[in-house]
């Protein structure tokens, strides 16, 4: 299973890449219009789904694109099953929702290759 800190990371890539995307678009250029355009976010979906359920993957997704406000650039509510308002503030308390959608197993551990690999990166170390 993930991690909070793998998990932290990869949300902190995930951001940085989106910045970036946007500030290219600032000069007018549309990352997504190059061919190599998508593929980090197919690899970051690709991960997302290898460790997260469907419900988990919504609220990643969510925190993503639709937590800020495009009209005021505050942080939208979310509502629990008791209609009860509460805000996702940082990536802690998005883990703090998204731990229990964790899959059992994960690409990491069932992948025949990362396990090689991570063997052999262990016992080339010296």
């Amino acid at each position: 299973m993930i991690s909070k800190e793998l998990f932290i990371k990869m949300m902190k890539q995930a951001q940085s890449f989106s910045d970036e995307v946007d500030r290219w678009s600032n000069f007018g250029i549309d990352v997504f219009d190059l061919p190599i355009g998508s593929i980090p976010w197919e690899m970051f979906n690709t991960w997302v789904d290898s460790h997260f359920d469907s419900e988990g993957a919504d609220w990643i997704s969510w925190y993503l694109w639709e937590r800020v406000s495009v009209v005021t650039g505050g942080i939208l509510a979310c509502y629990d099953e008791n209609g009860d308002e509460f805000y996702v503030n940082d990536l802690q308390e998005l883990w703090n929702i998204v731990e229990s959608h964790r899959l059992k197993t994960s690409l990491d551990e069932t992948c025949t290759f990362y396990k090689t690999c991570k063997n052999h990166a262990s016992i080339n170390k010296s």
